[in-house]
């Protein structure tokens, strides 16, 4: 996991924000780690959930063909 600054550990946005950012940047295996992150904080963020099940659905097909 990259480093992140130690602002607030526990607020489930910042690790949202950085799922975010990865997602767009094409990098799904940090994108997960970071909603993972975020659901883990607030699980009833039902829109941090959508997207990791967005990025795990990405992951599958993207392995799928390789």
């Amino acid at each position: 996991m990259a480093h992140i600054p130690d602002v607030n550990a526990k607020d489930y946005r910042a690790w949202y924000g950085l799922g975010q950012a990865y997602e767009l940047l094409d990098m799904p295996m940090y994108a997960i780690e970071y909603y993972n992150q975020a659901t883990a904080l607030r699980f009833v963020y039902n829109v941090a959930c959508d997207d990791l099940a967005k990025a795990q659905d990405h992951m599958i097909v993207e392995c799928g063909q390789r």
